[in-house]
């Protein structure tokens, strides 16, 4: 049977760090004291509106009304959620914390949530901290959502540069090269003189 001390610990344990677990309970109390407050308000409405006999035909409409009102702030506080959720775990995966990277970001894996990464930010983060940590499959996975679900400027850091863009460059740095050794020698590139007759006007 465990002791009362050890099982205080594990409940007491940080999900991401305290700091993180603060900010992040912050705005969960607040969604949900939005959600309470409309909640009374709406439903004292509905009973309201219940009682005059103009609106009564109407009630229908009233309640899908109510209810879409009451749905809005959930959405709103779960994305001000997940945008921090995100923010937290960028700035854990340049300090190379892995584990509180992983426990900041993760959420974002589940398919239910995933519409919350739209640019597939989250998932390019995590494979940092999931190759650390020896945790390749779940890398890959999170490589091959931002790759096929999440075009963009995330899927192409994972691409890497174009083949095509390499030839560029060079032939750039070559000509750069090629000019930098005329001007050291003192002969300046000769610029061609297209001869050319004068046309008759006549």
């Amino acid at each position: 049977m465990p002791s009362p001390t050890t099982k205080t610990a594990a409940t007491e344990a940080p999900i991401i760090n305290p700091e993180a677990d603060a900010i992040l309970v912050k705005i969960v109390k607040r969604t949900l004291l939005i959600l309470v407050v409309m909640t009374v308000v709406l439903t004292g409405v509905m009973a309201f509106t219940g009682t005059i006999a103009a609106v009564r035909p109407y009630a229908t409409y009233v309640d899908f009304l109510s209810a879409a009102l009451v749905v809005i702030p959930f959405f709103y506080g779960t994305n001000q959620l997940y945008k921090e959720r995100l923010r937290i775990g960028r700035g854990l995966v340049e300090k190379n914390e892995h584990r509180q990277a992983i426990a900041a970001l993760e959420p974002f894996t589940v398919a239910t949530q995933r519409f919350f990464d739209r640019t597939g930010e989250a998932h390019y983060l995590l494979i940092k901290p999931y190759t650390a940590l020896g945790q390749r499959d779940k890398a890959d996975k999170c490589r091959n959502f931002v790759l096929k679900k999440r075009p963009g400027p995330w899927a192409n850091k994972l691409k890497g540069p174009s083949p095509q863009s390499a030839v560029r460059i060079s032939e750039v740095k070559g000509q750069v090269k090629a000019a930098g050794e005329h001007t050291a020698s003192g002969n300046k590139p000769r610029h061609r003189t297209t001869k050319s007759k004068p046309k008759r006007r006549f």
